[in-house]
């Protein structure tokens, strides 16, 4: 219920439309998710230890990215290290 509250205040200055569509939804079918602001790393490395993936780059948890943004994070390491390792 309190969700539900919240989401009316959001969109309090909305098409009544809009406030009615809100009236129908059922308190329960609303997931609340408290999503917080990171900051940004400046240093992703220390030593032998690297941050990568949902670790280093802030994502919210209903976009699935986490797992892909360490994926991609992954690759660009291996190419960073081929190159390092064939000079």
């Amino acid at each position: 219920e309190e969700a539900k509250e919240k989401m009316a205040q959001v969109y309090a200055d909305f098409a009544p439309e809009v406030q009615d569509l809100i009236s129908r939804i059922p308190a329960s079918s609303i997931y609340a998710n408290a999503v917080c602001d990171m900051e940004c790393l400046e240093i992703w490395s220390d030593g032998p230890v690297v941050v990568i993936g949902d670790a280093a780059h802030s994502m919210t948890p209903s976009i699935g990215q986490g797992a892909n943004i360490g994926l991609e994070d992954a690759a660009e390491i291996g190419y960073l290290l081929r190159d390092a390792l064939a000079d």
